[in-house]
């Protein structure tokens, strides 16, 4: 099985599955590999993996898996001290969990909704919409 190096689902796949893997550099790589036949199957992101499914390419490959082997929080890196930038990431972050963007993007690719991700839709749905000024 090929993986990107140092990715976090090295240690589930080795220990849990007793899977040999074959690392590469990048994601690239790793799918060069799968299509040259250098392997049977990858690991990627589910994001990256929903990605490539959409494309004709791709069509002879499926993701037989529903769930995620090792779910994994996103974050958004910034600077420390800048409150406002923060707390303007705050917002749209929430709005995209309030407003249902995130499980709608997710239905489109048929990602598999997070008990996570479906709670912070409940907790942030009622909370007004973000009006972001938009600067010509």
């Amino acid at each position: 099985m090929c993986i990107s190096q140092g990715a976090s689902f090295q240690q589930p796949l080795t220990q849990n599955y007793h899977v040999k893997l074959k690392a590469f550099r990048d994601q690239s790589e790793v799918l060069l590999a799968l299509r040259g036949n250098s392997c049977d199957a990858v690991v990627l992101n589910s994001p990256i993996m929903h990605e490539l499914l959409r494309q004709p390419e791709w069509a002879g490959f499926e993701i037989p898996i529903a769930e995620d082997l090792v779910p994994a929080d996103s974050v958004i890196w910034l600077r420390k001290q800048q409150p406002e930038m923060r707390q303007l990431l705050d917002r749209i972050v929430q709005d995209w969990h309030g407003s249902g963007w995130l499980l709608a993007l997710g239905r489109q690719y048929q990602m598999q909704a997070s008990a996570l991700i479906i709670g912070l839709h409940d907790r942030y749905q009622k909370a007004p919409a973000l009006k972001v000024p938009v600067t010509p």
